[in-house]
This record gives structure tokens, C-alpha cells and sequence, in this order.
């Protein structure tokens, strides 16, 4: 009898250890959740198209700084000019009127229409950094991705769930065709 009760004692506890490897297994295909965060600054600042998109404003910035400085100097001349003459005709104060109401206007129009850009360029950033974050989360089996920009919406997180490298490189082979 003491055999027997052995061998019921080791199936028993055997079939115990196979069931709970099986609740085990069970409990982590249908309630594990994979969750992570991406650093959005981070994102936002290692994502290709914003560097592009930094290049090309700096780029109209400049070019439209130049164009002003240009400007500028037209005015400084012909202050100077008329300083050096001593009197001034009307037509020549018109002239002057006219260049500075010219420089004003642009100045203006280009401050407006660069941040109007900035703005256009920030909305196509994040449109593509959140379509290519749900591929990647899709692609990688996540159930949830947060976004932690330091503003209180993630206060800590384990390093071990931070995905932000790899959100990175996969956007960014997403944005080059890859």
C-alpha cells in the first residue's frame, strides 16, 4: 500500500504542476497585456521628416531674413542719402514712406506665413509619428503604447517597457520606403 500511495502522491503532484503551467500559460495568452511607452520628445526629435521639415523652414527662414536685410539696408541708404542732401522733396519722402510701408508689410506677412508653416510641418510630424507608432505596435504585438512627454501622463516607467530606439528606427524606415 505505501508504494501505491507514493506513485497516486507523484501523479498527483505532477498533474498538479502541469495544471498550473497550463493556468499559467493560459492566464498569459488572454490577460498579459504587452505595454510600453515611447519618449514623444525623443520621437519627435530622431524622426527623419522632422529634420527635413527643420531643413526646409530653416532654409524659406533664411531666405526670406535675407530678403528683409535687403530691405533694410534700401531704407538705411536712402535715410543716409537724404541726410547727406540736407532737404528732401516730397517725392523723395513718398519714395521712403513707401519702402518702409513695403518693409513693415513683408516683415509681417513672413513672421505669419513662417509660423503657419512651423505649424503645417509639427501636424504632418505628428500624423506620420502616430500612424507609424500603431504599425509598430501592431507589428510588435502591443496591446497599449504611451506617450510620455514629461507633462505628468507617464510619472515612471520600468526602462525595461521603453520602446522608444525601436519606435524610432521602425518610423524611420517606414518614412525611407523600408
Amino acid at each position: 500500500m505505501g508504494a501505491v500511495n507514493v506513485k497516486r502522491y507523484l501523479i498527483n503532484g505532477f498533474l498538479m504542476v502541469v495544471v498550473s503551467v497550463m493556468a499559467i500559460t493560459f492566464y498569459h495568452v488572454l490577460f498579459a497585456k504587452k505595454i510600453a511607452f515611447v519618449k514623444l520628445n525623443d520621437i519627435y526629435s530622431g524622426f527623419n521628416l522632422t529634420k527635413t521639415y527643420e531643413e526646409r523652414a530653416e532654409k524659406t527662414v533664411n531666405t526670406r531674413t535675407h530678403l528683409l536685410d535687403s530691405m533694410k539696408l534700401e531704407i538705411e541708404r536712402t535715410v543716409r542719402k537724404f541726410n547727406a542732401q540736407g532737404k528732401v522733396s516730397e517725392d523723395e519722402l513718398s519714395t521712403l514712406n513707401y519702402l518702409k510701408k513695403e518693409y513693415f508689410e513683408k516683415k509681417k506677412s513672413f513672421e505669419e506665413s513662417n509660423a503657419g508653416m512651423i505649424k503645417q510641418y509639427e501636424e504632418q510630424i505628428w500624423a506620420q509619428i502616430n500612424k507609424y507608432v500603431v504599425e509598430f505596435g501592431e507589428a510588435n504585438g502591443y496591446q497599449i503604447i504611451l506617450g510620455a512627454n514629461g507633462s505628468g501622463n507617464v510619472m515612471y516607467s520600468d526602462k525595461a517597457i521603453d520602446v522608444t530606439e525601436a519606435a524610432i528606427k521602425y518610423i524611420n524606415s517606414k518614412q525611407s520606403g523600408k
